[in-house]
């Protein structure tokens, strides 16, 4: 009896990771309450999406590499102890995920970060226009984590 509830927990805490994640990718809606007086920790100071060879396009085919380039700074100014983050970068078109990266670590105050997440376009994704969000979270939503970074969005054309 012992081994049952054992499993039944470890499947019920599955469910609720599972579910989640959903929400972290965009299966489903996600909404943060966030007091309009809040001051956020981080700042996304730079999206940018780059081809393989490093330019910058707004316009890419199936088949290629996608760089979200992004440069997160701690524009805290109070304080030296390194402030934990979790960035989160997807690629949506319509409502169907096509790219997810994620970065985390700390950083003291002024201090930036360059991260560089890719995902290559797969050979039969629609055309159309694509969404790129960048999220920062203090830790993962699942686990009670809230933003400390307004998000930033940008858009690319897959083309034929």
């Amino acid at each position: 009896m012992v081994g049952t509830g054992v499993r039944q927990g470890t499947v019920f805490r599955t469910v609720i990771l599972l579910l989640s994640v959903c929400v972290l990718v965009g299966f489903m809606p996600l909404h943060f309450m966030v007091s309009p007086n809040a001051g956020y920790k981080y700042q996304v100071t730079i999206l940018a999406l780059r081809k393989e060879d490093g330019t910058a396009a707004t316009q890419f085919r199936r088949g290629e590499f996608v760089f979200v380039e992004v440069k997160l700074k701690n524009i805290m100014t109070y304080t030296s102890v390194p402030e934990p983050y979790l960035l989160v970068a997807r690629a949506t078109h319509e409502l169907t995920l096509y790219g997810l990266g994620a970065f985390s670590g700390s950083m003291v105050a002024g201090q930036e970060l360059n991260a560089m997440p890719a995902f290559m376009i797969p050979s039969n994704a629609p055309l159309g226009s694509y969404e790129v969000k960048v999220m920062v979270f203090n830790t993962w939503p699942m686990l009670g984590g809230y933003p400390i970074a307004a998000s930033v969005t940008t858009t690319f054309t897959v083309i034929p």
